[in-house]
């Protein structure tokens, strides 16, 4: 296997690694998303007051029951700084894969120019060869004939 063979596989895991990294920042920007939605709709759930006129158990168990949505507010805030962690991380390990991967595609470039370039020296030189070839014939037709 080759130089330039075995470089490019390691372009394609580098491009692997990025786009499996770029999925989960993709899927955790998902969840945050989510989260977000979650408190914004317990938290409008929290601004209303449902209470009506009625005895006191009613109010009682309208309390209870407000206390149990301002905890489950508290919660859903938790689980939303935790997706924002996780995206946050998923974002730095998006930018790192991204980051490696350029930079074995600008080895793998220059590489190619170098094996360009070395094709394009021996081109040249198996020309100059012929034309020499060439010249030396025509010589020795001049000098013999």
């Amino acid at each position: 296997m080759s130089a330039k063979q075995r470089l490019d596989l390691v372009v394609e895991v580098k491009e692997r690694d990025e786009d499996a990294a770029t999925d989960a920042w993709r899927a955790a920007a998902a969840v945050t998303r989510t989260r977000e939605a979650e408190l914004a709709s317990l938290r409008a759930a929290s601004a209303q007051d449902g209470r009506q006129r009625s005895d006191a158990y009613e109010w009682e168990l309208g309390d209870r029951a407000h206390a149990r949505l301002l905890e489950d507010i508290r919660q859903a805030e938790g689980r939303l700084d935790q997706a924002v962690k996780s995206e946050a991380a998923a974002r730095e390990r998006m930018a790192a894969a991204h980051k490696a991967a350029e930079a074995v595609r600008r080895v793998a470039e220059a590489r190619r120019e170098e094996a360009r370039q070395e094709e394009d020296r021996a081109e040249r030189k198996a020309m100059d060869e012929v034309a020499m070839q060439k010249a030396a014939r025509k010589r020795q037709e001049g000098q013999g004939g």
